[in-house]
């Protein structure tokens, strides 16, 4: 399978997918490319069937067995280049493409009384998207009374 059929399947059915590399994780391709249609329905059933009709449990059966015939040396790239991660965290990390990791550049920056937004396009695969940042307090400075004289820091409350 080419990087652009894998994307493809990623793409057009993300959780589908990530629960046939999961399956090809759980069971390794030896078990994938010798079981039987059957087997692995009936083994992908016992995880799945409650999850899925029938029809998607075969399609997921299917992305398994494609994924088991992949090289890993491969498989693992193309993992990088879908952005899919490993770990619990999904949270994005500023400066850095969603899609396939790569630097963004920003092009212009909006706000509002909370947030600001930066449209950014990767430099790397050309996506484009919106990076939101919430502002929180941090401190009050550059404190001045009445009649303008600065209050040093220190005095503060």
């Amino acid at each position: 399978m080419d990087f652009k059929e894998f994307n493809r399947l990623y793409r057009k059915d993300t959780i589908s997918f990530l629960i046939a590399l999961n399956l090809y994780l759980g069971y390794g391709s030896t078990v994938l490319r010798a079981g039987s249609r059957e087997d692995l329905s009936g083994a992908a059933a016992l995880e799945i069937s409650s999850l899925f009709a029938e029809e998607k449990r075969d399609h997921i059966i299917e992305t398994a067995r494609k994924l088991a015939e992949m090289e890993p040396n491969d498989l693992i790239p193309y993992i990088s280049q879908c952005g899919i991660r490993a770990g619990a965290s999904s949270s994005d990390e500023p400066g850095v493409c969603p899609v396939c990791g790569g630097r963004i550049r920003y092009d212009h920056q909006g706000s509002s009384e909370w947030n600001f937004i930066l449209t950014w396009q990767c430099l790397d695969c050309q996506a484009t998207g919106e990076e939101n940042h919430h502002l929180v307090f941090d401190a009050h400075y550059n404190l001045h009374e009445k009649n303008g004289d600065p209050i040093p820091r220190r005095y503060q409350k």
